[in-house]
């Protein structure tokens, strides 16, 4: 099985008697957050867990694929489930000290690792996320990432973890072609400036500059990009037959989903690839009023659509009178023009 058909699985099979989020965190690791009615035990929701993993484990099984699972204690709101999810990894990370189980509640009364060992992968997925998530507030999610990242770290470890997320921030910003936003010889100063730091407060600072630096860099890249799509996407609906075009095709043309490419569209531009070939057939509706005989329906299915009915209803709300309304308004100005013309002549 893919990372996505596993994904795929885990979504289909949440339904009423155990509802539940799934969301793919990389290629290996999925979180699943179980939402329960308030008047139902921690026992309880427990048991529901545990029947639930115990089924994905079994499928998975079938399919060859060998999984491990570890789930959280109920909590009561949503604030605390950040660090449920801290103990389900750092669980997980070491299942093999928490007798390999296929099923590990990860309590908060679990006998403790001796040593604290950095989860390096767990570091780089909410690092990525960081970087490549929108953000109104890039600083303080910045500070919440460094404080989480510096909680139980030793001092020996503290240089170690600003060069692992350098590595990764310059990785990151490769994958989305802004490798020229740190070149080599700028990567090599920030690696020097590590050497450099010599308490946690300093490399908590560097952490937090690099952080919202290359966050800036990285999402003026995406918008430039966006917006270069998004005059692609335009170009090609105008030059496209409106008779047929629709979404689907649209997004098959740029090997986008449709939901997805309208997403960007309307991000750059304030509006729906729908609207926009919309009022292209609007205009061009609006040129075949008042450069041809053709009646109402005639210039519906030239445009696209199936019914006169239907053209009228969406022409008033894009122009705000009917097609006929306007053809009266169009002729009638035409024709105060010519008289105007002629009154000048004599």
């Amino acid at each position: 099985l893919t990372s996505y058909q596993v994904f795929r699985y885990l979504k289909t099979h949440s339904h009423e008697m155990t509802p539940y989020y799934a969301v793919h965190i990389s290629e290996r690791r999925f979180a699943m957050v179980f939402c329960f009615s308030s008047n139902q035990s921690a026992v309880e929701t427990r048991t529901m867990v545990m029947q639930v993993l115990k089924s994905f484990i079994g499928q998975m099984r079938e399919s060859a694929i060998s999984v491990s699972t570890t789930f959280g204690r109920q909590v009561e709101s949503v604030s605390e489930l950040r660090s449920q999810y801290h103990m389900c990894c750092y669980r997980l990370n070491h299942r093999w000290q928490y007798n390999g189980d296929d099923i590990i509640f990860a309590n908060d009364n679990a006998e403790p690792i001796s040593e604290s060992i950095p989860d390096m992968q767990m570091i780089q997925i909410e690092l990525r996320m960081l970087l490549e998530m929108e953000n109104e507030d890039i600083a303080a999610s910045a500070s919440e990432f460094v404080e989480t990242l510096f909680a139980d770290m030793s001092a020996d470890q503290q240089q170690l973890i600003c060069h692992y997320v350098l590595g990764n921030v310059r990785l990151a910003m490769q994958e989305n072609g802004c490798g020229q936003g740190l070149s080599g010889k700028d990567f090599r100063s920030l690696a020097q400036g590590i050497l450099s730091l010599n308490d946690e407060e300093n490399c908590r600072q560097y952490i937090h500059r690099l952080i919202v630096g290359v966050y800036g860099i990285l999402h003026k890249e995406v918008e430039n990009e966006t917006h270069a799509l998004a005059e692609q996407v335009r170009r090609f609906i105008c030059e496209s037959d409106l008779k047929s075009i629709q979404l689907r095709l649209v997004a098959e043309q740029f090997s986008y989903s449709p939901n997805y490419l309208n997403h960007i569209y309307k991000k750059a531009t304030g509006r729906t690839i729908l609207d926009f070939i919309t009022a292209c057939r609007i205009n061009r509706a609006k040129e075949l009023l008042c450069s041809t005989d053709m009646n109402l329906s005639e210039i519906a299915e030239e445009i696209g659509y199936s019914h006169a009915t239907y053209l009228s209803i969406v022409f008033k709300k894009f122009e705000g009178m009917t097609p006929k309304q306007y053809k009266r308004n169009f002729l009638e100005s035409g024709a105060a023009s010519r008289t105007t013309i002629e009154r000048r002549s004599t």
